[in-house]
């Protein structure tokens, strides 16, 4: 079994088959800018996969688990994507993964599951995401900032 972290903070794992005919899957997620996801706003999330087996044989499932931000709780908890409308998307089987809007909880983070299995192996990759909140503190001064600009323009035929 193979961990790789990329430059980007996506994570990956990879397992291959004793005896194969092929090498093991890959999967890969890119990451959300910043891990944060505006409430109100669909997410969508689109994993790539590699893999060198038969179509037939590929079986790809998301999961996910939650985290209390700044570690007050007791460990991870396993999320529901069926359930409550958590997802916009009809299945967790595809490569496609849509979070429906506010369904993220103020205060957590979330980390994302995408197992890929064929023939040859399995992988996973690992998103993390929280809801992203709007910014806390004093209040910021705006100072309004006048500019004249002149051009002159030519046009010939």
């Amino acid at each position: 079994m193979r961990r790789y972290t990329t430059a980007d903070g996506s994570v990956a794992v990879v397992a291959a088959v004793v005896g194969a005919a092929g090498p093991p899957p890959a999967a890969f997620i890119p990451p959300v800018p910043g891990g944060e996801v505006s409430a109100g706003n669909l997410t969508r999330i689109v994993a790539t996969v590699v893999t060198s087996a038969p179509a037939e044989t590929l079986t790809m499932k998301w999961s996910a688990t939650r985290a209390e931000l700044g570690g007050g709780g007791g460990g991870d908890e396993a999320v529901d994507l069926l359930a409550n409308n958590f997802i916009a998307s009809s299945s967790i089987t595809t490569r496609n993964l849509v979070l429906s809007p506010n369904v993220l909880a103020a205060g957590w983070k979330y980390t994302l599951r995408f197992d890929v299995d064929d023939e040859n192996g399995a992988a996973a990759a690992f998103l993390s995401v929280q809801e992203n909140q709007p910014p806390a503190g004093r209040p910021v001064q705006l100072h309004s900032i006048k500019i004249r600009v002149e051009s002159a323009y030519g046009f010939s035929a």
